[in-house]
């Protein structure tokens, strides 16, 4: 069976006391044709480093680092216009806790 390639784009910005949990639902999806892009909008707190750690264990994540704070829509924006694969595509945020079916 053939899956459509569902791109989830995740926007962060100094969200280390929220991410681990927000990563760890869309990491765990059931659903397995998945890519998570992560944009970090140049977090001042381990945010980006928290992403890396999960980029380094799994292939279908992309991260991209800004080099200066763009503010929430225009990240989204940037990695939306630039990376997306996928024929669908949903928008997580940093506190997002995804049932494992979504």
């Amino acid at each position: 069976m053939t899956y459509p390639l569902i791109s989830i784009i995740l926007p962060t910005y100094n969200g280390s006391h929220l991410i681990n949990e927000a990563l760890e639902s869309l990491v765990n999806q059931t659903y397995p044709n998945v890519e998570i892009l992560i944009s970090d909008d140049n977090s001042n707190d381990n945010t980006y480093e928290i992403c890396e750690n999960y980029k380094k264990k799994y292939k279908n994540i992309f991260l991209a680092k800004n080099n200066f704070n763009h503010g929430g829509t225009e990240n989204f924006l940037k990695i939306f216009k630039n990376y997306v694969k996928g024929d669908l595509f949903l928008w997580a945020q940093q506190d997002d806790v995804w049932d494992k079916n979504f």
